[in-house]
């Protein structure tokens, strides 16, 4: 199984050859720090051997179809969650979270209406920008008076914080890289019982969850935020966004791939015992 832009699925093996493209690798060459030219050579190669291609999102499955040369339809098989092991005692306050990784990917510029705003935010998650005037202005973010960073945390520590807030973020600028990526914050905040807040992205639309409120603009974001801290949450509310996100699981998701597997072996066995009886 092939999950990585640098790697390569071996071309004369038995066994069912995965690729599972987890972002778009071509538009996101440079933001990942790799080679254009390796990332698109190793692409082509790997969907010309794979007996099973796999998209974490539809835009991404639409991308891949079409790719010349390729052996086999891309199908989806979106990211998942992690369940917290147990529910962690809710203390409420009108708190927005943001939590992964901090880079260009993000709407800064959201980020920074909603400190200006007022609306205290927690924002967990490591720094990995490059950009000099990007980093300068996360600089400025993170030390707003409304802002509480935390920087990188252990996972089993993320449910005690997220069980401080109201409503979780989702908040990525209208680039081609995030278009095709599937967040996992989304899934990751449902799961702690949040409501979330995104910018309007396809996979966010996929999920079509009315515990998701998707924003067409910045404006739209700050309204629906604010709409959110107000909202008192309850056990039910919660427990309805936690039923959700494990139907997203990743248990969910590799009961589906090992289905495909399962399925895609059946058929080749078909065609070898035809075969077979053909040449009788």
């Amino acid at each position: 199984m092939c999950t990585s832009p640098v790697m390569t699925l071996p071309d004369r093996v038995s066994g069912t050859k995965i690729l599972y493209v987890t972002d778009d690798w071509v538009s996101g060459a440079d933001l990942m720090g790799l080679s254009l030219r390796l990332v698109k050579k190793n692409l082509v190669r790997n969907l010309q051997r794979a007996d099973i291609t796999l998209a974490v999102s539809p835009h991404l499955v639409n991308t891949l179809n079409r790719e010349p040369g390729r052996q086999v339809e891309a199908g989806l098989l979106p990211n998942g969650c992690v369940l917290p092991a147990g529910t962690a005692q809710s203390s409420r306050g009108r708190t927005a979270a943001l939590v992964g990784t901090l880079n260009e990917r993000l709407d800064l510029a959201l980020l920074e209406k909603l400190a200006e705003s007022g609306t205290p935010l927690l924002v967990i998650g490591p720094r990995a920008d490059k950009d000099p005037a990007f980093s300068a202005r996360l600089d400025r973010f993170l030390a707003a008076d409304t802002v509480r960073w935390l920087g990188k945390l252990p996972a089993a520590s993320l449910p005690g914080y997220l069980a401080t807030a109201s409503v979780g973020l989702t908040p990525y600028v209208s680039s081609e890289f995030n278009r095709a990526s599937f967040p996992l914050k989304t899934l990751d905040y449902l799961a702690a019982g949040l409501a979330v807040v995104a910018t309007d992205l396809p996979a966010v639309r996929w999920l079509d969850s009315e515990d998701v409120a998707v924003a067409k603009d910045h404006t739209e974001f700050l309204n629906l935020v604010h709409l959110a801290l107000r909202t008192p949450s309850d056990p039910a509310t919660e427990a309805r966004r936690r039923s959700f996100a494990g139907s997203h699981s990743w248990s969910a998701r590799s009961s589906a791939l090992l289905a495909l597997v399962d399925a895609r072996a059946s058929k080749t066995a078909s065609t070898r015992t035809a075969v077979s009886l053909a040449k009788e």
